[in-house]
Parts: C-alpha cells; structure tokens; sequence
C-alpha cells in the first residue's frame, strides 16, 4: 500500500468506550451547561424533567441508533453513507445538508468557543473578583469583549486551529487520544464545580427552584420544547453520529452504545443544573436570563461573591470556564471531522491536508459572525431582518437545518432504506435486538410525528424577535398618579451560542387627567416612584412583525413590534387595574 493510500485508508475506534466518549463529547456542548436547566426551571422544574426524559429516550434515542446504523453500515461519511445504501437517488442530499450544517454551525460555534478560552485567562487573572464589581460592569465587560474584533478573530482562531490539529491527527490517534484525556477531566471538573455548589448557602433553594415540579406549567408548548432540547441536545441530524458510527466496529452493540450515549448527556445536563442554580442563589442572583448572557454576564458575579476571597472566585470561575472550553472542543472535533470525511471518502483528499484547508475556510466563514456582536453595525442588525448574523445563522443552521435533517434521516431509514435493513445491521452486534418492535414503531412514527412537532414550531415564530418575559407592577408617584413599570425580556430563537438577549424597561402611566409615556433603559434606573412591587411574570412564544393585544388585569393595551427596537406599550386609563397576572 502507498503512502498515499495508507493516508487515505479509513480509520476505526479503538474500542468501544473511544466510540461512546467521541459521541457523548459530540452531544455535551455548551447547550447543555447554559440551555437545558434554564428551560427545565421555567417551564415546571422536575415535572419539565420527566417530559425532557420521555422525549429522550422514546424520540431521540430511537434517531441516534438511526443514524449509528447508517453510520455503519454505510462506513463512510453521510452523503457516501447514504449513496452505498440507497444508490442513485436524491437520499444523498440529506447527508450534503450535514456537511454544509457543520460548516456554518463550527464557523460561529468557534466564536462563541474562543470567548470561552478568554474567559478562562480572565478568571485565572483574578479579572473577575477584582476589577469588576456592578452588574452593569459585567455586562459592559462582555459587550466589550463580543464587540472586540480582535478577542473574537483571534480566540476564534485559537480554537479551531487546535480541532484542526486534533481532527487532523486521525480518528485513532486525534479523536480517541484527545477524548480519552478531556472527557475523564471534564467529568471530574464536573462533579468537583457541582459539589461546591452544592455546598453554598442557600444551596437548598436553588435546588428546589430548579427540580420542584410544576405540572401547571406543562402546555403543548412545553412538550413540544422538551423535544426539540432532546434533538439538539444529542446532536441529532448533522451527521456527526452517522459519522462517528462509520468508525465502529461490526462486532459492537448499537442500541447500547446509543443508550449509554443518551445517558451520559442526560446525567450532564441535568447535573449541569445543580451546579448552575444553588450557585445563583448563594449570590442572589435572579435565575431568568439563559445562554451566553447566563455565562458571560451572570455566572461571573457568582464567582466575585464565592467564600475564600480571592482565591475562592478564581479557582472555580477558571475550572468553569475550562469545563466549557472541554465541552466546546469535544463538540467541534465531531462538527469539523463530518467535513472532514466527507473530502476524504469522496474526493480522496488527504486528511491532514483537508482538515487544515477546511478549517482555514470554515475560520474565514466565522469572521464575519466574529463582526456581528458589535464591531461590525451592518452585521449586528442586518438590514431588514433586524438581527445579528450570528443570530440568523444559528436559526437557519442551528434550528432549522439540524431539524430538516433528522426528518430526512428518520424518513430514509424507516421508508426509503427499509427497516429490514436497518436490522440486519443491528444484528450483526445486538443477534437478539429485544426492542426491535419498539425500536420499529418508534422511528417509523412516533419520531417523524415529534420531528415535524418541532419543524412547525420553529416555523411559526420564525420572524422578528418577541417576548420572552413580561414582568409588571403597579406603582404611583408623590403626586398620586398610578402608573404601570413593565420590564420586557426580548429574545430571538437561540441555540448554542448566540447573545440574542436585551431587555428595555418602561413606564405607562395613567393619571386623572392625561395619559403620558416615558421609556428608561432598564427598570433598575427608574427612581422617584413608590409602591408595592407586586411584580408577575408572563412568558410568550416569539411573535412575529405585528400589533399584538395584551390583557393586563383589566388594564388593556397593545404592544407594537417594529424589527428589533422599539417596542411600544400604550394602555388606557385605569387606576384601578390590579398585576396579578396577565395573558397575551
């Protein structure tokens, strides 16, 4: 065999426990950490958990062994995979729309990364516990830094020029070595952050806040959301599995190394809860904001408030922020080596060489997402669709694709291939598939049915940003005159990885006489009004551009959604209203 053709031959997993970590390291990203236990305490704590397990193990699972199967028995990257098994036909697209998946979602998902790995020397530097103190000035420091083209170019380029090398080095003695070392580190840093938190004062109540279940807050948007953190969560329909399973061995079990994959992202995520939660409550901080507002913004006053001061703060905002640059890396190993694969099986390009030019054009790609959080106006609101460019890649890559492509996976492998077929290929390691009729009615049905549940879901409020959360309460000034402080959260449909969040404050007021309005930044600089603080909650799905009515206790209005900014609140007269809750 030539060089050449030894560079070229496929690679293989050592053992079948390299194949697990690789996958379980593929699905624990930084969703994990910063998404799931915000959406679990929101939307009915431990009775949100139950849902998100069903949907884990009865939907997603059934996909994941899916795509390990084609992965397999396919034994080459998605597209070639799906061209071996269902030649000359149209099946083959599925698999491009994987490959041109991971090229845009590793383009930003390196961004966000690369701010992860400056906030590891910020911490280690004691940034955190001693030049920072207000809320206002960690959230300025963040902005700062995502506007920061040169922290974003160059962090970004950190970061993946490290996946290149780790990708380049082969399966064997990139991937495996690489994942044998992090995944044992980033468990232990896991478990030792966790116990720490646990170990906080008031710990208990940020426990019970995040597993107290509510079943009142269960609604078909609930279910429909668990679904779609279950697909996302398990990196479902970009290929990366199908990848990683054209590695592994005919001899091993698929439906256990689904399983234990599914498992090990589960436990992380929900541990990944209580280290969040009693860590907020220790610092009294609100627990309502998610993704890189939580970790940027957030999480780094809890470290300026740990006991031990200095130290205290520096060695757990360090050992976090190295937890999630652990968590990035493992996900963008398996993002660039579908890319990867894909040039090595079907156009015979040499790894090492492949993996450094697709790297180069997938960190040219991330630029201008890098530009989009500030540095560039152009890019951090496109004109006419009134978001940041990373925001909308993230929607139409990070949502939208992943979602078409495990449909198609699904519908391919039940309709298209055959389940007698998929089979087979399961029994070649697994000769008494005991839930095959499970397994059976599951990807033929009940996951197509859930995948199509998401797709609409996203497709409904795929316009414009909207709500998040309405908080109210009814206050009056020195001279008697009631008004209403509402504080709007507004956010984008979000994955890993995209800062989509801003909050505006406003007064409404009514008096006896006029009706007048006054807009402040936030509610926090409101001053001069006195009153009890009476405050509620009401969360909404994202709307689209539109005039939208809201019931306030009695107190009627309207909401105008222009693009991004400005919203309008206009309410009529009424002094007698009440904010005990509200509805849209």
């Amino acid at each position: 065999m030539s060089a050449e053709e030894q560079n070229n031959a496929r690679d293989s997993w050592g053992s079948r426990l390299a194949f697990i970590l690789a996958a379980a390291g593929s699905a624990i990203g930084l969703g994990n950490i910063w998404r799931f236990p915000m959406t679990a305490a929101e939307s009915g704590g431990g009775a949100f958990v139950v849902i998100y397990l069903l949907c884990v193990f009865f939907v997603a699972m059934p996909v994941m062994l899916a795509e390990m199967v084609v992965g397999r028995a396919g034994e080459k990257n998605p597209v070639g995979a799906m061209k071996h098994l269902k030649p000359r036909t149209p099946w083959f697209l599925i698999g491009l729309l994987g490959v041109l998946t991971a090229i845009v979602v590793l383009s930003y998902y390196s961004v966000v990364a690369g701010w992860t790995i400056y906030y590891f020397f910020q911490a280690a530097a004691g940034t955190f516990v001693s030049d920072l103190q207000s809320p206002q000035e960690f959230k300025d420091f963040f902005g700062s830094t995502a506007a920061s083209p040169g922290i974003s170019i160059v962090f970004h380029a950190i970061f993946i020029v490290a996946t290149i090398w780790i990708v380049g080095s082969g399966v064997q003695r990139g991937i495996e070595r690489t994942i044998k070392v992090v995944m044992p580190i980033f468990f232990v840093l896991l478990l030792l952050l966790t116990l720490r938190s646990l170990t906080l004062e008031d710990a208990e109540k940020g426990i019970a806040y995040y597993i107290q279940p509510d079943f009142s807050q269960i609604t078909g948007g609930v279910v429909v959301a668990a679904l779609g953190q279950a697909f996302f969560s398990l990196s479902l329909g970009m290929g990366a599995i199908i990848t990683y399973g054209s590695y592994l061995s005919k001899r091993e079990s698929l439906p256990n190394s689904a399983f234990f994959v599914t498992l090990m992202d589960t436990v992380i995520a929900l541990v990944s809860g209580l280290l969040i939660f009693p860590a907020m409550f220790f610092a009294h901080l609100p627990p309502t904001q998610a993704g890189p507002g939580l970790i940027f913004q957030v999480l780094p006053q809890v470290f300026a408030q740990m006991p031990g001061a200095p130290w205290g703060g520096i060695i757990f905002g360090s050992a976090f922020f190295l937890l999630l640059g652990l968590a990035a890396v493992t996900s963008a190993i398996s993002l660039l080596e579908v890319v990867v694969a894909y040039f090595v099986d079907e156009h015979q390009i040499q790894r090492k060489k492949v993996a450094w030019l697709m790297g180069g054009v997938i960190f040219l790609v991330g630029i201008p997402s890098a530009l989009s959080s500030g540095a560039v106006d152009s890019l951090s609101a496109i004109p006419g669709i009134g978001m940041d460019l990373l925001t909308l890649l993230d929607t139409i890559f990070g949502s939208f694709a992943l979602t078409i492509g495990a449909l198609g996976l699904c519908i391919f492998v039940a309709w298209a291939w055959g389940l007698a077929e998929a089979i087979r290929e399961i029994s070649q390691g697994e000769p008494e598939f005991r839930f095959e009729p499970i397994w059976r009615g599951l990807i033929r049905y009940a996951a197509p049915i859930a995948i199509i549940g998401i797709l609409i879901s996203l497709l409904i409020p795929s316009a414009g940003w909207g709500i998040k959360e309405i908080s109210w309460s009814k206050v009056k000034d020195d001279e008697g005159n009631s008004a209403l402080a509402i504080h709007l959260t507004t956010q984008n449909r979000q994955g890993d990885g995209v800062p989509s969040t801003s909050v505006e404050g406003f007064l409404v007021w009514f008096g006896p006489d006029s009706t007048r309005g006054t807009q402040d930044d936030t509610m926090t600089r409101i001053s001069g009004i006195t009153g009890e603080e009476g405050k509620v909650t009401m969360r909404t799905e994202p709307f689209k551009k539109g005039r939208y009515e809201l019931q306030l206790s009695g107190v009627s209005g309207a909401l105008n959604a222009e693009g991004v900014h400005p919203y309008r609140f206009d309410t009529a007269a009424n002094e007698g209203a009440d904010s005990s809750d509200g509805s849209n």
